[in-house]
C-alpha cells in the first residue's frame, strides 16, 4: 500500500461525527429505559409494602419473599445506573476509532503489535508472563488498538470481564488464530464477541518457525509451503464448524492468512531478501483489510458501537426477564393448581367430616340407649345414679370415641397438607431444574425448601380440633344427666310412702327413669353433635386449612404482581429494542446510498452479530441487491417478512417456518406466552424463536396444546435457552446478568 492509502484523517473525522450521532440516539433511548426501570422498581417497592402489611402465617415465608423483593428492587436501581455508566465510558473515546485484538496466549498478538508499531520486538514471546490486567494500547494510522491478555490467561470472571470490557467499547475486533488446530476455547470466545454484535476480521497466523539466521531461500520455501491454500481453508472450515454448535453464522466474517513472524523480520535492515519475506507474510493484505473496513464501514461501526451499548445488554436483560417471568409464572401456576386442589378437597372434607361426626354421635346414642333399661333396673332408687351413669359413659368410651373422630379428621388435614407440600416441593424442584438449564436465573420469588415445608408447623394441627373436647364432654355429660339421675333417685324416695304396692312404685320409678334417661341422652347427643360440628366448622374455616389457603393466596399474589412487573418491563424494553433496531437499519440504508427505503420498514427484530429481521410494510420488499449490501455492511444476515402485527399466530408461524402452520401456534395471552412445537436442539430454530419473541411480544415456549385453554401445556421450556458460551461461562441468575450488563 502507498502512504496515501494509509491516511484516514478525513474518514476518522466522519467516524467521529457518526459516533456523536450514535451517542445522541443511544442516550435518548437510555433515558426511556431508565424511566421504565424506575417505574418497575416502584412497583416492586409497592408490592413489598403490601406484602409486609399483610397477615402472616409463616414468618420464614415473609423473610424469604420480602428479602427477594428488596433484592429485585435494589438491582433494578443498579441496572438503571448501569445504562448511564456504559454510555459514559464510550463517550470518553468518542473521537477514537477503537480496535481490540483478541487471541490466545502465544498466538502472535505481540508480534502484530511490533509490526504495526515498527517496534524492536522486545515484547514478542512474553505473552505468557503478562498479567490479566496488562491491557496494552497503541496507535496505528490514527486507530487506537487495544491488546488484551491471551484467552489462555483467563482464570476467572474478573479476568474475563477485563478482556470483554475492551471488546464492548471496540468498533472493530481483530481475532487472531493460528494454523494449528483451532481450540474450543477460542471458538467460545469468538461466539461471545459475535453475540456482542461486533464486526470481526479474523487473522489466521501461519506458524512457520523461521529466524533471521536461517537460510533465506529455504525459509521462504518453508513459509510458502505452509501457506498452502487448501490446508488453510480446511482449518478455517474446522473453526467455522463451531458456529453451528452455538447457533451462529460466521460465514460473513472475513479471514486473512498471514505469517506475522516474517513480516516482523522484514522490518530488520540486516535481513537478506527482506522484500520477499514481507511479500510472503501477506501482511499487506491484512493492513488493506483493516484500512478498507474503516474506510467503507467505519461510520456505521461507530454508530453501531453506541447503539449496541444499549441494545445488546437490553436484549440480554429482556430475555433474562422473560426467562424469570416464565420461571415465576410456572411456579405461580403450580401454586394456583395446588391451592385450588386444597380448596376443592376442603369442601369434600367438610361434607365427609360432618357425616363422620353425625355417624359417630348416632352410634353413641344407640349404645347409650341400649344401656337405659338395665341401668334403670339397677339405679331407679340410687341417690348416686349420676355417678353410676358417668361410669356408663366411661365404660362406653364416649369421650375417647369423640376425640378419636376429631383427631382422625385433624390427621386427615395434616396428611393432606403434607401431600400438597410434597407435591409442591417436587414440582417446584422440577421447574428450578429447567431454570438451571436456561442458565439465566435470579433468586426466584418462591423458595421451595423454605416456603413449602409447612409440615413442621402443623404437626399438632389435627389435635387442635379436639383441644377442648374434655371440657366439652365434661360439661355435656355431668350437667343434665347428673341432675336427672339424682332427681329420679329423690323421686323414688319421696314416693316410697304412697300406698301403692312396692312393685307398682318400682315399675313407675323405672319407667320414669328410663324416659328421663332417653330424653337426656337425646339432649346430650344433640348438644354433643352441635358442639363437635361447631368445633369442626371452626377448624375448617378458621384453622390450618384456611391459614394455608390464605398463605398460598398471599404468596400467589406476590408472585403474580412480580410476574406482571417482569412482563411489563420486558415489553417496554422490547419496544425500545425494536426502535433501536430500526434506527440502526435506517443508518445502514443511508450509508449504502439507499436513503428512503427505511420508510418501507414497519419494525425490525435483531440478534446482534447474527440476524436482522425486517417486518416490511404491506407491498414493500427490498431488492436482492439492496439486501446484500445491507448484509455486507452490517455483517449480519438480513431477512424480511410482511405480516399484520395483530396476527400473532401468523407472525410466529412466518418467522419459525419449518412447516409450523398458524394452527400449530397457541396464543396464551393471559400467561404472556405462545406455545409452538419445535426442536429446541436446533440452534437455528432457537434463533427464529428469539426473533419471533421480539415481533410477537410474547414468550415463545416449546410445547403442544389442545383447544381448551385449561389443558394447554404451559410449563414447557421457553425458547431462550441462552446456550452460547457467554452464558455457560457466567450468567447463572438474572441479577448477576443485570450486574454485568454495562461494566
Amino acid at each position: 500500500m502507498t502512504q496515501n492509502e494509509y491516511v484516514l484523517d478525513s474518514v476518522l473525522e466522519r467516524c467521529s461525527q457518526a459516533a456523536q450521532k450514535g451517542y445522541d440516539e443511544a442516550a435518548k433511548h437510555t433515558k426511556y429505559l431508565k424511566d421504565t426501570l424506575e417505574r418497575a422498581r416502584n412497583e416492586v417497592k409497592s408490592a413489598l409494602k403490601d406484602f409486609e402489611k399483610s397477615s402472616i402465617y409463616d414468618s420464614g415465608v415473609t423473610e424469604v419473599l420480602g428479602g427477594q423483593l428488596k433484592d429485585i428492587q435494589s438491582r433494578f436501581s443498579r441496572l438503571s445506573d448501569s445504562f448511564d455508566s456504559g454510555l459514559r465510558k464510550l463517550w470518553e473515546n468518542l473521537s477514537k476509532f477503537s480496535i481490540t485484538l483478541f487471541g490466545r496466549t502465544m498466538a502472535g498478538k505481540s508480534t502484530l503489535m511490533e509490526i504495526l508499531k515498527q517496534g524492536d520486538g522486545s515484547s514478542i514471546g512474553k505473552g505468557a508472563q503478562r498479567t490479566t490486567r496488562d491491557v496494552r494500547k497503541y496507535q496505528w494510522n490514527g486507530l487506537e488498538i487495544t491488546d488484551v491478555p491471551g484467552i489462555g490467561a483467563f482464570k476467572g470472571q474478573e479476568d474475563e470481564a477485563i478482556a470483554f470490557e475492551a471488546a464492548r467499547k471496540a468498533d472493530l475486533i481483530l481475532f487472531l488464530l493460528t494454523d494449528d488446530a483451532p481450540q474450543a476455547a477460542e471458538a467460545e470466545c469468538f461466539a461471545r464477541i459475535i453475540k456482542l454484535g461486533k464486526p470481526v476480521i479474523c487473522i489466521m497466523n501461519v506458524k512457520a518457525a523461521v529466524s533471521e539466521h536461517d537460510d533465506p531461500e529455504l525459509a521462504l520455501w518453508y513459509i510458502r509451503d505452509r501457506f498452502n491454500q487448501k490446508r488453510l481453508d480446511t482449518i478455517k472450515g474446522e473453526f467455522l464448524s463451531y458456529a453451528r454448535k452455538v447457533g451462529q453464522d460466521w460465514t460473513r466474517v472475513p479471514f486473512v492468512y498471514a505469517h506475522l513472524k516474517s513480516a516482523f523480520l522484514a522490518q530488520r535492515q540486516s535481513l537478506k531478501m527482506a522484500g520477499e519475506f514481507y511479500a510472503a507474510s501477506n501482511i499487506d493484505e491484512l493492513k488493506k483489510q483493516i484500512i478498507s473496513t474503516v474506510r467503507n464501514k467505519g461510520e456505521f461501526y461507530r454508530i453501531r458501537t453506541f447503539i449496541d451499548a444499549v441494545a445488546v445488554p437490553a436484549l440480554d436483560a429482556e430475555e433474562a426477564l422473560l426467562c424469570q417471568y416464565v420461571s415465576d409464572n410456572d411456579q405461580g401456576q403450580i401454586l394456583k393448581s395446588k391451592r385450588n386442589k386444597l380448596a376443592e378437597w376442603k369442601e369434600t372434607f367438610r361434607r365427609d367430616g360432618i357425616s363422620r361426626i353425625k355417624s359417630e354421635i348416632s352410634s353413641i346414642r344407640s349404645s347409650l340407649n341400649s344401656e337405659v333399661a338395665s341401668f334403670a333396673e339397677d339405679h331407679f332408687d340410687d341417690e348416686h345414679a349420676d355417678r353410676a351413669w358417668n361410669r356408663v359413659f366411661d365404660n362406653l368410651h364416649v369421650k375417647e370415641k369423640c376425640e378419636d373422630v376429631l383427631k382422625q379428621l385433624g390427621e386427615d388435614v395434616n396428611n393432606k397438607i403434607k401431600e400438597i407440600s410434597r407435591e409442591l416441593s417436587k414440582e417446584l424442584s422440577f421447574v428450578s431444574q429447567i431454570d438451571d438449564d436456561l442458565s439465566v436465573r435470579m433468586p426466584g420469588i418462591t423458595d421451595g425448601k423454605r416456603i413449602w415445608n409447612w409440615t413442621t408447623g402443623i404437626l399438632s394441627g389435627g389435635l387442635s380440633i379436639a383441644a377442648g373436647i374434655s371440657f366439652l364432654l365434661g360439661s355435656a355429660l355431668t350437667g343434665p344427666i347428673g341432675w336427672v339421675a339424682f332427681g329420679v333417685g329423690v323421686f323414688g324416695m319421696l314416693f316410697s310412702f304412697i300406698f301403692d304396692s312396692r312393685e307398682e312404685k318400682e315399675h313407675r320409678a323405672r319407667v320414669a327413669l328410663e324416659k328421663k334417661l332417653k330424653d337426656s341422652i337425646s339432649q346430650t347427643c344433640e348438644k354433643l353433635e352441635e358442639q363437635m360440628l361447631k368445633a369442626f366448622a371452626d377448624f375448617v374455616d378458621k384453622g390450618i386449612i384456611e391459614k394455608t389457603l390464605a398463605e398460598m393466596d398471599r404468596i400467589g399474589s406476590a408472585v403474580s404482581r412480580l410476574c406482571e412487573t417482569l412482563a411489563v418491563l420486558a415489553r417496554a424494553i422490547n419496544g425500545r429494542l425494536l426502535d433501536l433496531n430500526k434506527e440502526l437499519v435506517s443508518e445502514a440504508i443511508r450509508l449504502t446510498g439507499k436513503e428512503g427505503l427505511e420508510s418501507w420498514i414497519h419494525e425490525a427484530a435483531r440478534l446482534p452479530g447474527d440476524t436482522v429481521l425486517l417486518n416490511m410494510n404491506e407491498g414493500k420488499t427490498f431488492a436482492e441487491e439492496s439486501r446484500k449490501e445491507l448484509c455486507a455492511l452490517m455483517q449480519e444476515n438480513v431477512k424480511s417478512i410482511t405480516c399484520n402485527e395483530d396476527d400473532l399466530q401468523g407472525i410466529i408461524s412466518g418467522i419459525m417456518g419449518r412447516g409450523i402452520a398458524p394452527s400449530n401456534v397457541y396464543i396464551d395471552k393471559q400467561n404472556f406466552a405462545a406455545l409452538v412445537p419445535f426442536d429446541t436442539a436446533d440452534p437455528d430454530m432457537i434463533s427464529r424463536a428469539r426473533l419471533a419473541q421480539q415481533l410477537a411480544r410474547l414468550v415463545i415456549k416449546n410445547g403442544t396444546h389442545v383447544n381448551a385453554p385449561d389443558n394447554a401445556d404451559l410449563h414447557r421450556q421457553p425458547a431462550i435457552t441462552r446456550g452460547t458460551p457467554d452464558n455457560s461461562q457466567g450468567l447463572s441468575t438474572l441479577m448477576s446478568a443485570i450486574n454485568g450488563l454495562f461494566k
